[in-house]
C-alpha cells in the first residue's frame, strides 16, 4: 500500500483542527481537592454536573473526615487559608467579552461571602485581556510580584493582565492596595 503525500497532509490538518478545537473548550467539572498552605486544612470540590458551578465545598482538617464548614458552589479553584476559615475563589471561565461581568474574585469567611468583584471591577485595560473563540483569560500567569496568600495570610495577592497587582485583606476582602507589575505573562505567550 501506498501512502500519499496528500492523505498525510489530510490528516496533520485533521489532527491540528481536532487539537485546537478541544483546545477552547471548556473540560467537564471533575472531584477535585486542595489544601491551605501548611496542610492542616483541605476543601474538596465535588460538581453536581458536568458543567456550571452547582455542587458543594467540604472543609476538613487534613486527615480527618468531619465536616469543618461546606459551601454549596463548586468552582474550578478556590485558596484555603492556614486558619481554615477563610477562602477565596476564582470565577469560571470568562466568557462575557463585552460586558467583562463574570465573576473574577470572591472571599468567604466559611461559607459566608465577603466581597466579590467582577472582571471589569479589576480589569482597567481590555486590549490587555487574551481572547480565545469561547472564553479570555484576565489574570497574569506569571508575574514579578507574587499571587496568593502571603506568609501570614492577613493579604491575597492578584496581578491582572494589565499589569494592575491588587492586594486584598484576606479575612475581609477589601482592596488594601495596588500597584504596577511591569513584568506580566499570561497563558497564551
Amino acid at each position: 500500500m501506498r501512502i500519499k503525500i496528500r492523505d498525510i497532509v489530510f490528516a496533520v490538518l485533521f489532527c491540528l483542527i481536532t487539537t485546537a478545537a478541544l483546545a477552547d473548550s471548556v473540560t467537564p467539572n471533575k472531584k477535585w481537592k486542595t489544601s491551605s498552605a501548611d496542610g492542616k486544612y483541605l476543601i474538596e470540590m465535588i460538581p453536581r454536573s458536568d458543567y456550571g458551578k452547582e455542587g458543594d465545598g467540604i472543609v476538613t482538617r487534613f486527615g480527618s473526615e468531619v465536616v469543618l464548614w461546606r459551601v454549596n458552589w463548586f468552582a474550578r479553584l478556590v485558596a484555603l487559608s492556614n486558619d481554615g476559615v477563610h477562602l477565596v475563589r476564582f470565577g469560571p471561565w470568562a466568557g462575557d467579552k463585552k460586558g467583562l461581568s463574570d465573576l473574577a474574585i470572591a472571599f468567604y469567611e466559611k461559607d459566608k461571602l465577603l466581597r466579590e468583584y467582577l472582571v471589569r471591577d479589576l480589569v482597567r485595560d481590555r486590549t490587555k485581556l487574551e481572547e480565545t473563540k469561547s472564553h479570555y483569560f484576565w489574570q497574569a500567569n506569571k508575574s514579578s510580584i507574587a499571587q496568593g496568600f502571603s506568609a501570614d495570610n492577613k493579604a491575597f495577592t492578584v496581578v491582572t493582565l494589565d499589569g494592575i497587582a491588587y492586594i486584598f485583606n484576606a479575612s475581609k476582602g477589601f482592596i488594601i492596595k495596588q500597584k504596577q507589575d511591569p513584568k506580566v505573562e499570561g497563558y497564551m505567550q
